[in-house]
């Protein structure tokens, strides 16, 4: 009984007074209980006295291994803890694409951990942006507290509580960065506490992650941007290439047409002839100016659209008007239902029905059928324009409605043109918040485009939108 007691004493022993404590304990029950006489302190056998002392040492060393073996398990379970911790975090930041969420995500990882409110700055040019936080940040936001936050921020050092800076501070305040690029500052509300070593590590793995992240995240955007400008020099190469490609041949028909007028004695029948081809060659230039200025604004979100209850069949007649002498060639069947009516941009639907009826007139053979066919379905409105042609290759659907098309591709809107027909009505439809979509009419080619044929006026859109804007206009934001 004296020995286990000893040992169970010495194994369960937080500090080494304890296992003495215990072991004394022991020794005073065991003389007092067990050695001779019993029921008294007093020992006839001296040399129990030597195992008294055996059992002292023997305590102190078992209890000694016993908190160096918890201390031990409990560094590494801590060790793991964190390992899981970062190992977490490295994997959640890198499906953030937001620098906000990224953000957000580390200042609520640091105060769940720490068990802490915090509050990150992000930087805005070199001042502080508006702040996210995580708890109540009531002591973090004062302005002396944003005062060192901003030191922080311009000296790329820490600052605050259980600093050499500042150190009056309530926040300890830390800089987001990677490498010497700084994207904001983090606070924690430490009081008079410090970080042990342990959390310094942590709190300063997971900064380093995020300012990895973040610098990912600018990283992908200067790229993005690149490949766009790329890409917006390959349209303005390909917008040159065709301009001076297809504006050439009709300028140039209309100054030989133009010059053959002025000499003596051409026939009447010939002066026709040459007037003719000057007007057909300026309603190309003219179409193809308008697309272009069309497109343009669409892209940049510049035009305005004049929103009105259309009726589409009136529409669809008037862009059969403005075909002019090409639909003699090609007969056109316009059936629309009445009712076919929304608030949309007459000028634009009026715009869409010239681009597909011209697209089929110019691509398909002479006496080439065109239907022009449009039917109500709930709230929404289903145009159809379909000829009997010989239809596009499938090869080349997936760029129907890209800008810049040409006829080597054999689509359907770029024999004589810079391809921009089909791009525009594709941005016009969708300024509307319709679609446009291809399928074949076995044979010939058919365009189906869907289009809401109820809505509001812009000034009631304009109104509401400027209510919602001035609704909520917080001085934080909560993460």
């Amino acid at each position: 009984v004296f020995i286990f007691g000893s040992l169970a004493g010495a194994l369960y022993a937080r500090h080494i007074w304890q296992s003495v404590l215990s072991c004394v304990a022991c020794v005073i029950l065991f003389g007092y209980r067990f050695a001779h006489p019993v029921m008294s302190v007093v020992l006839f056998d001296k040399g129990c006295l030597m195992a008294f002392a055996a059992m002292l040492v023997i305590s102190v060393v078992v209890s000694r291994l016993a908190i160096r073996l918890r201390s031990q398990a409990s560094a590494s379970a801590q060790a793991a803890a964190q390992n899981a911790l970062l190992y977490e975090a490295g994997q959640s930041l890198q499906t953030l694409e937001q620098d906000a969420d990224i953000a957000a995500y580390v200042t609520r990882e640091i105060s769940r951990y720490l068990n802490r409110p915090a509050v990150f700055y992000p930087n805005r040019s070199g001042s502080l942006g508006k702040p996210l936080y995580v708890g109540d940040p009531a002591g973090l936001l004062a302005a002396r507290e944003q005062a060192v936050a901003l030191w922080t921020l311009k000296n790329n050092r820490r600052a605050g509580a259980s600093t050499d800076t500042l150190q009056g501070a309530r926040g300890l305040y830390l800089a987001l960065r990677h490498r010497q690029h700084i994207f904001g500052v983090l606070g924690i509300d430490l009081g008079r506490d410090r970080l042990s070593t342990a959390e310094n590590v942590v709190v300063l793995s997971l900064l380093g992650q995020a300012g990895l992240a973040l610098e990912n995240n600018e990283n992908a955007r200067l790229r993005e941007q690149e490949a766009l400008k790329a890409q917006q020099q390959g349209m303005k190469t390909s917008l040159l290439r065709s301009i001076s490609h297809d504006l050439r041949t009709p300028l140039t028909t209309i100054g030989a047409s133009a010059d053959l007028l002025t000499h003596p004695g051409l026939r009447e029948d010939q002066q026709r002839s040459l007037a003719a081809s000057i007007r057909q060659e300026s309603l190309w230039l003219r179409d193809t100016v308008e697309n272009l200025l069309s497109l343009t604004r669409l892209d940049e979100g510049a035009l305005h659209l004049n929103r009105q209850e259309v009726e589409l069949e009136e529409a669809a007649v008037q862009a059969l008007q403005h075909s002019g002498t090409r639909q003699t060639d090609h007969p056109v069947t316009i059936d629309i239902d009445p009712d076919c009516t929304g608030f949309l941009d007459g000028r634009l639907m009026v715009q869409l029905f010239v681009n597909l009826i011209g697209n089929a007139m110019a691509h398909t053979p002479a006496q080439t059928a065109i239907m022009v066919s449009g039917r109500k379905q709930g709230d929404q409105v289903v145009l159809e324009v379909a000829d009997d042609g010989p239809g596009i290759p499938k090869e080349v659907r997936e760029h129907l409605f890209e800008p810049f098309c040409r006829k080597s591709t054999t689509i359907a809107d770029s024999c004589r043109s810079m391809g921009l027909g089909l791009s525009l009505v594709h941005s016009i439809v969708e300024a509307h918040g319709g679609s446009i979509s291809y399928r074949d009419n076995a044979p010939g080619a058919c365009f189906c485009i869907k289009l809401p044929c109820t809505g509001e006026t812009d000034e009631a859109i304009d109104t509401e939108c400027g209510r919602r804007c001035a609704d909520d206009q917080p001085a934080a934001d909560g993460v």
